[in-house]
């Protein structure tokens, strides 16, 4: 993060203001660029975790179909797991401290709401809430938990096709993020001296400094568009 920072305050210092000390000024922006960058990684992690999550609940639902308990089923969806993913995966760390746990005689009702919490997921508390409830009331686990199933798979593959549909898009604001930068590079290494009247005087540096706020807002904008979560 820090690396892309500083890289941003080099091109913009070079570009905007044909000055170092731009450079310096554009440093506690850090601040900011690393709070958004987290969260972007924050999403993705939680993305790819829920996957998971999708993928380790429908192994626990397959253990249950074929008749192994609760209890058991958890074991037999970490081999299932550990035969497709070898060892990276979150949930079978997940899966494997439940039957660590499970060991101790603590209840896989409380377990699914420890994971619940854990995690973060919405799905994973709805989870952990209906099974719950299908433990003390009775009901048939098995066709709760294949609805389950189902319903996080609809939900997955509702995501996955929105990211094929805006991964062109990000794409294309990925490269019109650009185009501000190259126009200028290629306007000063083509034209040197063209831009000059905008560097080292206060009208320049003002209107230089609204043109990349607007470049800035622009950027964040079309980056906040395209982030959509089912």
């Amino acid at each position: 993060m820090l690396a892309e920072w500083l890289l941003i305050c080099a091109a913009a210092a070079w570009l905007f203001y044909d000055s170092v000390w731009a450079f310096f000024a554009g440093l506690p922006g850090i601040v900011l660029w690393e709070r958004e960058r987290r969260k972007e990684l924050l999403r993705k992690r939680r993305q790819r975790y829920a996957e998971e999550f999708t993928e380790g609940i429908r192994a626990l639902c397959t253990a249950i179909s074929a008749g192994y308990s609760v209890e058991h089923g958890v074991y037999e969806a970490l081999k299932d797991l550990r035969r497709i993913h070898g060892n990276d995966n979150a949930m079978m760390e997940e899966l494997q401290a439940m039957i660590v746990q499970l060991s101790m005689n603590q209840s896989v009702e409380q377990l699914f709401w420890e994971l619940a919490d854990r995690s973060g997921i919405e799905d994973a508390a709805s989870l952990a809430e209906v099974f719950f409830t299908a433990k003390r009331t009775g009901g048939n686990l098995v066709e709760i938990m294949e609805q389950s199933v189902r319903v996080l798979e609809e939900k997955e593959a509702v995501n996955r096709e929105i990211e094929v549909l805006l991964s062109g898009k990000k794409y294309e604001q990925s490269i019109m993020s650009l185009i501000p930068f190259g126009m200028i590079a290629y306007i000063r290494a083509g034209s040197p001296g063209y831009l000059d009247v905008l560097y080292h005087n206060l009208p320049g540096v003002c209107v230089m400094s609204l043109c990349l706020a607007v470049y800035g807002a622009s950027a964040y904008m079309g980056s906040r568009i395209l982030r959509i979560e089912v």
